[in-house]
């Protein structure tokens, strides 16, 4: 329903880098330079039982100025995967999480990546106006109402039919870098580092996001 609109650009990719990896480890292909901060798998201490007894192997993102944490997790009712919160004490322990209130949908939302500036999440989402599979959306910090702002779809090119996610920009916001199962074997992932075409204008470089109408009957490979 939403795909229509959503894919009406005809827009390109301006791509630098296009790797394909295992779904396993795909995100330590990510550049750690530029972000401020560093991506891992996320740690137990953040899981919830349900987390465990699922098996979740979700992506955390640390940023190293910011004191809070924001990551996916199934919580104590395991119904679905929701972006939730924590903070860092003076003693370095992270409190108890809390959902992270508008931007979670009523189906799977999951890596939440916060922009260097503090004022920007990037999460991707299986609800909302997704056009299918996991779609990236951004959400921006409202200062006035201390709470985010509805979240706001990435569209084509960024979105396909396909599972798109962990979007991750530099402080500058010239290069992003996201992954997606556009093109990728099954079980592998394709990671992209392109001009950050919410900044920059993007040029019709390379036919990457003529996106299969096919693809939108492909099984999602991300449970």
């Amino acid at each position: 329903l939403h795909g229509k609109y959503l894919i009406s650009s005809s827009a390109e990719l301006d791509v630098f880098s296009r790797k394909e990896l295992q779904l396993e480890d795909y995100f330590r292909s990510y550049s750690s330079e530029s972000m401020g901060g560093k991506l891992l798998s996320k740690p137990e201490d953040f899981k919830t039982k349900t987390d465990r007894k699922r098996r979740d192997k979700s992506v955390v993102y640390l940023p190293k100025q910011s004191t809070r944490v924001y990551f996916s997790s199934y919580g104590d009712e395991g119904l679905q995967r929701d972006i939730y919160v924590s903070e860092r004490g003076k003693d370095g322990v992270f409190g108890k999480a809390q959902l992270v209130k508008g931007i979670n949908s009523s189906q799977d939302d999951d890596f939440p990546f916060l922009h260097p500036n503090g004022k920007r999440l990037y999460f991707s989402s299986k609800g909302f106006n997704s056009m299918g599979g996991y779609d990236i959306f951004v959400s921006t910090w409202n200062e006035s109402t201390s709470a985010w702002n509805a979240p706001e779809n990435l569209e084509f090119p960024i979105n396909s039919p396909d599972d798109d996610f962990l979007f991750v920009t530099d402080s500058t916001d010239q290069i992003a870098t996201f992954s997606t199962t556009r093109m990728s074997a099954f079980g592998k992932v394709t990671v992209l580092t392109i001009n950050n075409p919410n900044t920059v204008t993007i040029k019709d470089t390379i036919a990457l996001a003529k996106v299969n109408t096919d693809a939108a009957a492909k099984e999602s490979y991300l449970a």
